[in-house]
Parts: structure tokens; C-alpha cells; sequence
């Protein structure tokens, strides 16, 4: 039974994953878009003055932001979510990135030991939803 719950907690974990700011311009210059468990790991680590070296104007924006909300992560999860990453593989990345502005990102990862594969989401927000058409 405990192996159980810990593969339904691994999950939901992995479901956090897909809501990671990946599209960010951070994420864009610094990691040049390559989606693997070491960038994303580097991603995690970073502190607000690196972010801030790239990305100053959504500070500016939003002075009372850190670099998890940057990441939009709880920086509870942080350290869990990293040693996730050793037992998860991520195999593919998507994101709709701005095309059709509807948030939309999905992230397929793989089990290191069972294989098996595991897909996580972020929903969908598009301008048409936001605008009631």
C-alpha cells in the first residue's frame, strides 16, 4: 500500500511540473529552450539576481515577487521536487508558448526504474476564455 501512495504522491508532484514557467525569458536565454532534468534542475536553483540579470522587467513589474513566483512554484516544494528528478526522466516538453495565448503545456516524464511513462498538463487559459467570446 505504501508504494501506492508514494507513486499517487510522485504524481502529483510530476502534475506541478507542467505549471513551471518554462517559456520564460529566462529559461529562453540562459538555457536555450533545451528541455532536460538538468536544465530544469539549474531552473529550480536559480536565485532572483540571476533572474533578474535576464528578465529585470517582470520585477519592475512586480516588485513584490521572488524568483519562485517567477517559476510559479511553492518554494515548499523546491528541494522535493528536485530530488523528484532523480527518479523521473523527462522525456518531452510542450508549450503552446504565446501561439494561440492559451497557456497550454504538457510534460512527459518516464519512470528511471518502472519505465513507465507519465504525462502531466497545465490547463488552458485562452484569450477567448478570458474575454467570454
Amino acid at each position: 500500500m505504501s508504494n501506492k501512495i508514494n507513486e499517487i504522491l510522485d504524481y502529483g508532484l510530476l502534475s506541478e511540473f507542467a505549471y513551471l514557467t518554462l517559456e520564460s525569458k529566462y529559461y529562453k536565454v540562459k538555457l536555450k529552450n533545451i528541455y532536460t532534468n538538468e536544465n530544469i534542475i539549474k531552473y529550480l536553483k536559480v536565485d532572483n539576481d540571476e533572474i533578474k540579470e535576464i528578465d529585470k522587467e517582470y520585477f519592475i513589474d512586480n516588485p513584490d515577487k521572488d524568483a519562485h513566483d517567477y517559476r510559479d512554484i511553492k518554494s515548499s516544494r523546491l528541494s522535493v521536487m528536485i530530488d523528484l528528478l532523480e527518479d523521473y526522466s523527462l522525456v518531452d516538453f510542450t508549450s503552446d508558448d504565446g501561439f494561440m495565448s492559451s497557456d497550454f503545456q504538457s510534460m512527459a516524464f518516464k519512470n528511471n526504474s518502472t519505465k513507465k511513462n507519465i504525462v502531466s498538463f497545465r490547463g488552458t487559459d485562452c484569450i477567448a476564455d478570458r474575454e467570454g467570446t
